[in-house]
């Protein structure tokens, strides 16, 4: 008996130990992501509260011209505005993704998609874009490979670096994508020959705690969200996301995906 009871508390105690554990993992867990919540936070009302007070500005100019019929000070305000609700958009919906990204609530379907199918409805969007601010995108994904992917995710993952390479890229500057097989994988690859970035910002680009933030070709500011969203997305495509950048050069940035194979075919 006394024996029995000795292994009786020896195993309750193990048993105890081990759920301290547990619970002092999940404590660090739950204080890490209280930190992340509370910087993403900051991040978030410190780039809303710009753009706002910029439109604010703007609609007070827009009015007086108005007032006054300045047409094409009226014209060129409206404009300014549309610039500044578009980026706000953009901040808002990439933290969105990410807040549902983080609970497990954004939908994932994934899919067979050739890859120049995915490219060029990307594309499509943005040419008027690269068009007004005086840049050169350059085509190359004439790959014959399909990969399999959520059509939506992946595209909010293009369209936030071809955002950053028309952020970052001064007039007269070009932007190339460009697809690549090699083996079993696809390369998609977004380069820019805008300002880049030092060794210490590629460093924190994927960090909310390290993340540094840069002004992009007119001075504006941003939190850096939506490549940290770019990563999370491009990992539950089962690829990975790669930073080569140079100040003064320019950056390169490559996503690494899976060539979808069609097991029915082979």
């Amino acid at each position: 008996r006394r024996l029995a009871l000795l292994g009786m508390i020896a195993y309750y105690y193990r048993r105890v130990r081990a759920n301290n554990r547990v619970i002092s993992a999940q404590k660090e867990q739950l204080n890490a992501l209280n930190v992340a919540k509370n910087q993403l936070f900051a991040m978030v009302a410190h780039d809303l509260k710009s753009p706002v007070m910029a439109l604010q500005r703007a609609q007070r100019k827009l009015s007086l011209a108005l007032s006054q019929t300045d047409q094409a000070q009226a014209q060129s305000l409206a404009a300014e505005n549309e610039h500044i609700t578009s980026n706000t958009f953009r901040l808002l919906n990439n933290v969105l993704h990410w807040a549902m990204e983080q609970t497990e609530q954004l939908s994932f379907v994934a899919t067979p998609m050739p890859v120049q199918q995915l490219l060029a409805q990307v594309v499509y969007d943005y040419q008027e874009l690269v068009r007004a601010k005086g840049l050169t995108l350059v085509q190359d994904f004439e790959v014959a490979a399909q990969v399999e992917v959520d059509a939506n995710l992946m595209k909010i993952v293009l369209r936030n670096l071809l955002d950053n390479a028309l952020k970052f890229t001064q007039t007269g500057g070009t932007i190339t994508l460009q697809a690549t097989e090699t083996g079993d994988t696809v390369m998609l690859t977004i380069a820019d020959t805008g300002v880049g970035m030092t060794a210490e910002q590629q460093a924190g680009l994927f960090s909310l705690t390290e993340h540094e933030v840069r002004p992009d070709t007119e001075g504006r500011k941003s939190t850096g969200l939506g490549m940290l969203l770019c990563q999370r997305l491009v990992a539950r495509h089962h690829g990975n996301i790669t930073v080569n950048s140079e100040v003064g050069k320019g950056t390169q940035i490559s996503i690494q995906l899976p060539i979808f194979l069609d097991v029915e075919v082979l």
